[in-house]
């Protein structure tokens, strides 16, 4: 793995964390992930919404499913093993989430070794920028 940080969102619906819905340009009923590193973003959805997520997305992101991370039917439902398995896929040791980040899942990170920080700025900076 190389020494890329990644930014990661998780949101139950984009309804309850519009920077997910902005970065990613996708939206679904079900938790998904989003990841932006320096060189490309990448989605886990469910198997329902993949081909949706796929032409949803904006260009550059790869979308991957919990099966596609190669993750046992028992995994695929934990989103801490999605985001291990994530990263390993992108190749990156560390990830930045915002203040909004479940706290059980920053421990249940933090626990099994993950190096996982706040990000202390806004996290799509351009969302506050209006014009008429």
């Amino acid at each position: 793995m190389n020494e890329l940080t990644g930014l990661i969102l998780i949101a139950g619906s984009p309804q309850s964390d519009s920077d997910i819905r902005y970065s990613s340009n996708f939206t679904a009923p079900d938790p998904f992930i989003f990841l932006r590193t320096s060189s490309l973003n990448y989605l886990v959805v469910s198997p329902m919404e993949k081909g949706r997520a796929e032409s949803q997305s904006k260009t550059g992101t790869q979308v991957f499913t919990p099966f596609d991370l190669g993750l046992k039917q028992k995994k695929t439902g934990r989103m801490d093993q999605q985001i291990i398995a994530l990263m390993q896929e992108a190749g990156i040791k560390r990830i930045q989430v915002h203040s909004s980040f479940p706290v059980g899942l920053f421990r249940s990170l933090k626990s099994k070794g993950i190096n996982v920080s706040v990000l202390e700025k806004p996290v799509c900076p351009n969302r506050s920028i209006k014009d008429r």
